[in-house]
């Protein structure tokens, strides 16, 4: 039930009305002219905007709005803002479980709505933004991490799935991926005196 809740309130803050204003600069109109391009040359790995290499950010983010304007029939403000909606709703979802296996399913539910309720959180979710996707991958890299830690049935694949997701992250937004959950997890385990989470092989 508590998941319900947490599902259907990230629907209905960051679901609606996606196309209901124009592209806001500077981030938006880039990003969308850089999916632009890569629906036109067919460029997956490398990024480009004005037929230029663009250095600034990896594909993913990019190839990201490049599949939901395929699957929505066309490049709109919807269609760039909707893969920032899709990962500010299922972080909420992150958060639960992170809350739920670190103290109880109140705490979670808490978390989760809290950061729901946070104005900057809700502002990123809604715009073709790379913060919001990158969020989602930092948040799942940590919770299968903890999760790893913490249980031995399953530890490789779990550590297994955090890589993965941690290299999703670095196709995002490079560095941060991987800094944000080293930061997050050591200060963590620090804190809680557990030299084992450091001294583990996997």
């Amino acid at each position: 039930m508590k998941v319900l809740v947490v599902l259907l309130c990230g629907v209905f803050l960051f679901l609606p009305n996606l196309g209901g204003w124009d592209l806001w600069n500077p981030d938006e109109p880039r990003y969308a002219e850089i999916a632009r391009e890569m629906l036109t040359t067919h460029q997956w790995v490398i990024p480009h905007l004005n037929g230029e290499v663009y250095y600034d950010k990896p594909p993913l983010f990019f190839a990201m709005i490049a599949g939901t304007s395929k699957v929505l029939g066309g490049l709109d403000e919807r269609a760039a803002r909707l893969p920032s909606a899709i990962f500010g709703l299922l972080t909420l979802l992150l958060v639960y479980i992170l809350g739920k296996e670190m103290a109880d399913e109140r705490t979670g539910l808490l978390g989760a709505l809290v950061l729901a309720s946070s104005g900057q959180y809700f502002w990123l979710s809604r715009r073709a933004n790379i913060d919001a996707t990158l969020t989602f991958t930092t948040t799942l890299t940590i919770l299968l991490f903890m999760l790893g830690y913490q249980r031995d049935k399953g530890r490789i694949l779990l550590y297994l799935l955090a890589y993965l997701s941690m290299a999703a992250g670095v196709l995002v937004k490079l560095q941060p991926a991987v800094i944000v959950p080293a930061l997050a997890l050591g200060s963590y385990y620090l804190w809680r005196k557990e030299r084992r989470f450091f001294l583990d092989p996997s």
